[in-house]
C-alpha cells in the first residue's frame, strides 16, 4: 500500500511540474486520476478529476464535460488519447464514490463513444490501444448496472448500443488459409 501512495504522489508531482496543457501533463494527470479511483480514494479522485479537466481545457480548449452531468463529445474535433479511460473512471467515481448512477451511466456511454471515435482514427489494419478497447468493453458492461441503480429517468444515449460478435481471426485473418 505504501508503494501505491508513492506512485500516486509521483503522478501528482509530475503532472504539477509539467507545462500546463502539455501531453506530459495530460498523461500524468490521467494516471493520477485513474490510480485514485482504483484505490477507492473518491474524495481525492474528485479533486484529481478536476485537475485533469483543467489540463484538457488548456490542451484542447474544452474539458469534454468530464465533471458535468453529461459529457460533451463532438466528432471531428481532436480528443485526448486517454479520454475513454477518463470517462470510464469518472463513471466509476460517480457510481461508487459520489453515488450518482445517472451521471455514471452517461459517463460510461460517453466512454464507449470516445473509444469508437479514437479507434476509428487508429491504424486501419486493426492495431489498437489495448486500454481503450478494454475500457470500452468495461463501460458497456457497467452501463446497464448504472441504469438499473438510477432512480432518474434513463439518460439520453451518447453511444449506440453495439451487439458483441465473436472474433474470427482478427487482424491476421487475411493470413489464414481457408
Amino acid at each position: 500500500a505504501a508503494a501505491r501512495v508513492l506512485l500516486r504522489d509521483y503522478f501528482a508531482d509530475r503532472a504539477a511540474s509539467a507545462a500546463p496543457g502539455s501531453a506530459f501533463a495530460c498523461g500524468f494527470a490521467y494516471r493520477h486520476f485513474k490510480e485514485t479511483v482504483n484505490a477507492g480514494l473518491y474524495e481525492e479522485a474528485a479533486a484529481s478529476r478536476g485537475r485533469l479537466a483543467g489540463v484538457y481545457r488548456e490542451r484542447f480548449g474544452r474539458d469534454f464535460g468530464l465533471e458535468a452531468e453529461k459529457p460533451d463529445l463532438e466528432a471531428g474535433r481532436p480528443i485526448p488519447f486517454n479520454l475513454t479511460g477518463a470517462l470510464f473512471f469518472s463513471g466509476i467515481l460517480e457510481l461508487n464514490g459520489l453515488r450518482r448512477p445517472g451521471r455514471a451511466a452517461a459517463h460510461f456511454a460517453a466512454a464507449e463513444a470516445a473509444a469508437n471515435l479514437l479507434q476509428g482514427g487508429q491504424n486501419p489494419y486493426g492495431l489498437r490501444d489495448g486500454e481503450t478497447a478494454d475500457l470500452a468493453i468495461q463501460s458497456r458492461r457497467h452501463l446497464p448496472m448504472a441504469l438499473a441503480m438510477s432512480a432518474d429517468a434513463e439518460p439520453e444515449p451518447v453511444a449506440r448500443p453495439q451487439a458483441t460478435r465473436p472474433r474470427r481471426g482478427g487482424m491476421f485473418k487475411r493470413f489464414l488459409r481457408s
